[in-house]
């Protein structure tokens, strides 16, 4: 898959095939396609405000050898030199695809691809499969005990909906094998297979599902780098048209964020890599896969944050709480005090026991604060979340129950200050932003944060406490722990 492609060539709309125009696109991996038209495409429109919503558009190079399927596009700029050229004048438009198919003219925006496969940056160290292939005694030989260019299937989870997920890797030797000196280079990729095919949409979903668990694991800003689709042939009306390479194994340049230059990672400070979690990695994917719609708040809030370096402290503070409280909310689905039932006509009662004579705001603040009466706190959600953390990773990270307690009390008081602008003068337990003691908060909560997504993939209490405290330096946190409680 090249990361960089620009065609040349004629573009139009599906219906419309006979009213084609010229145009360039430049399709980038990562980055999706942008399309430079000379003249613009002739889209329903009221005047020339730029369209968004372009299902599809097809694409021929001017040689005739590559076809192109634009999916989810929609228009940036568009411009009219009305009097420019005669007789029409002359006109052009830039066209955002997030998703570009090369290889084939599909035959709607909605055809089902039978499989996906998908590489990452950082897939190939984070699968690290040098061990089952080499072996090094003591005196310096290393001998060859695996198998050298053939696939091998680190796991296999059945997903939601009739996926299917593989995670595969292969050990090829690169030139260093050859000159004697064993070197070995690794490739690693996700597979996604659907029996009955599925729409490209269904298959970017869980993509991105892989790229946040990755992201997870590797503690980096991890992307899609190349993705295949199988459209599985031509014969159901699936594939339109293929180019003159006659294969229906097409690439899919997905847009995403900025794609970082991979580099030469040490896996020590990964948070877990694939030989840790081993037999358990296909429960850990399914896991993760199916439960990403339950916690999707969760994941949103820490992938956000979690790795950007230039945010504000008060910003990741706030988000690690939020998403901490989404975590409890999913995990824990009864009330505090009463059914939902009863509760419901608690309520009723109570605001028909309103008197008459109080104005409209007032009764409003009531019934809202009503409502919320048979929620958890925020405190307690936070020592919920505590206790169910094995001891070990709760003595080591956050102390004895007095120093939690301290914790979760100036945690709380904290963010009712940030969130509420609160008095600080009368709160006693809020912790200075200017201090290190803060820092020191939002790092045990990010530390709290990972717990809670590692238990979603169902990890023991066991494997959490040792990815975790194998992570962070217990010296430094424990340090941390005792001055931020004093």
């Amino acid at each position: 898959m090249k990361a960089k492609q620009t065609i040349r060539g004629w573009w139009w709309l599906p219906e419309q095939p006979d009213k084609k125009v010229p145009g360039i696109a430049e399709i980038v991996r990562g980055k999706g396609a942008t399309l430079q038209l000379l003249e613009v495409l002739p889209f329903t429109r009221n005047g020339y405000v730029p369209v968004h919503g372009i299902p599809m558009i097809l694409g021929e190079s001017i040689d005739g050898r590559e076809f192109i399927s634009l999916l989810d596009g929609y228009e940036t700029t568009v411009s009219i030199r009305k009097y420019a050229l005669p007789p029409d004048g002359y006109s052009h438009a830039t066209i955002v695809a997030r998703c570009a198919i090369v290889g084939v003219h599909l035959a709607s925006p909605s055809v089902p691809a039978r499989s996906v496969s998908v590489g990452f940056t950082y897939l190939n160290r984070w699968v690290n499969d040098y061990s089952s292939i080499l072996h090094e005694y003591d005196s310096g030989v290393i001998q060859i005990v695996g198998e050298i260019g053939k696939e091998k299937v680190h796991a296999s989870s059945d997903l939601n909906n009739g996926f299917k997920l593989e995670l595969i890797g292969i050990v090829h030797p690169d030139d260093d094998f050859f000159n004697g000196k064993y070197g070995l280079a690794a490739n690693a990729y996700f597979r996604i297979c659907h029996e009955e095919g599925a729409l490209i949409s269904d298959y970017r979903t869980l993509v991105v599902g892989l790229q946040n668990f990755l992201i997870l694991a590797t503690q980096r800003k991890v992307f899609a780098t190349d993705i295949h689709v199988n459209f599985g042939g031509d014969s159901d009306g699936v594939i339109m048209a293929k180019d003159n390479r006659g294969s229906a194994s097409v690439y899919l340049y997905h847009r995403c964020q900025r794609i970082d230059k991979e580099r030469f990672v040490d896996t020590g400070t990964m948070l877990f890599v694939l030989p840790q979690i081993g037999d358990s990695c296909s429960t850990i994917l399914r896991n993760w896969l199916n439960e990403a719609p339950l916690f999707d708040l969760a994941y949103h809030l820490y992938f956000a944050v979690a790795l950007e370096k230039n945010l504000y402290a008060e910003n990741k503070f706030l988000s690690y709480i939020q998403a901490i409280e989404g975590y409890h909310r999913r995990v824990v689905d009864d009330d505090k005090y009463v059914p939902k039932a009863e509760f419901k006509s608690i309520v009723e009662s109570v605001i028909a026991a309103i008197p008459e004579g109080v104005s409209s705001p007032l009764k409003a603040s009531i019934v809202q604060s009503i409502q919320r009466a048979n929620d958890y706190s925020l405190r307690e959600r936070l020592e919920w979340v505590l206790a169910r953390r094995g001891s070990i990773l709760k003595q080591t990270f956050f102390g004895n129950d007095e120093q939690c307690t301290r914790f979760v009390r100036s945690v709380v008081e904290t963010r009712n200050y940030l969130s509420h602008i609160l008095d600080p003068s009368k709160m006693k337990n809020v912790l200075s932003i200017e201090n290190s003691d803060f820092g020191d908060a939002i790092e045990r909560l990010q530390i709290l944060l990972e717990s809670c997504l590692l238990d979603v993939c169902g990890m023991g209490g066991e494997m959490i406490d040792t990815i975790l405290m194998g992570r962070y330096d217990r010296r430094i946190v424990r340090n941390k722990v005792v001055k931020g409680s004093s």
